[in-house]
């Protein structure tokens, strides 16, 4: 029995190591890093802290059953957790990426006129305040293809009225994953994946992958 809440207590702690080391990975490794997946290396990192420094702890006061109990309730509470936050980040962190871009939208053309603007206007007949509106218009195309992958996923989602899960498969889709790689990122099927990118596929006109790269990026 000892040896059993021994295993059971290691099975757990390297569930919460692994856990972070895939945090790690996704937050700095990954082309399109976001502040969601710098969250939850936190998250895993304090919760496999928390393993290391309260299993000698609780194993003193309430012996290896109780380490073993301590470490499996923190690694369901970290999971729980993830999949929880990890969520209400990225909406979070999407809607503000959105409202950012708008604000950008409405600065540029006063942003990018030139000194000179008001008089041509006069002196051309509203060509000079046509070929700034033109210049800004494309400024801002141009600020949107820099931006973050998750800001064009967001006005992608706004725009074809895609769901929380298709946002994501389309970030996922843009960052050059395959099927297999979304599904294991997500925890879902292959098969789900492949009705959700039809989905994709259908409300935003396409049927290809370069297609729908440039649908999004426009």
């Amino acid at each position: 029995m000892f040896d059993g809440w021994l295993a059971l207590m290691l099975l757990g702690a390297t569930a919460l190591f692994a856990g972070l080391c895939m945090a790690v990975v996704r937050a700095f490794f990954s082309k399109s890093p976001s502040r969601a997946a710098y969250r939850a290396v936190a998250l895993w990192a304090v919760s496999f802290t928390a393993a290391v420094v309260g299993c000698p702890l609780a194993s003193d006061s309430f012996g290896t059953a109780g380490a073993a109990g301590f470490v499996v309730v923190l690694c369901f509470s970290a999971s729980v957790l993830y999949l929880l936050l990890s969520r209400w980040w990225e909406g979070r962190d999407a809607a503000a990426a959105v409202a950012y871009l708008q604000m950008c939208r409405m600065r540029a053309p006063d942003a990018h006129r030139a000194p000179g603007g008001a008089a041509a206007d006069a002196g051309d007949g509203g060509a000079g305040r046509a070929a700034g509106d033109a210049r800004a218009a494309g400024e801002s195309d141009d600020l949107v293809s820099e931006r973050d992958p998750a800001i064009v996923c967001a006005m992608a989602a706004r725009d074809f009225d895609l769901t929380r899960r298709e946002e994501e498969i389309l970030l996922l889709l843009l960052d050059g994953r395959s099927f297999a790689s979304i599904a294991g990122e997500l925890f879902i099927s292959d098969n789900t994946v492949k009705t959700h990118v039809r989905h994709i596929y259908r409300k935003t006109g396409v049927n290809r992958k370069e297609d729908l790269v440039r649908r999004v990026y426009g």
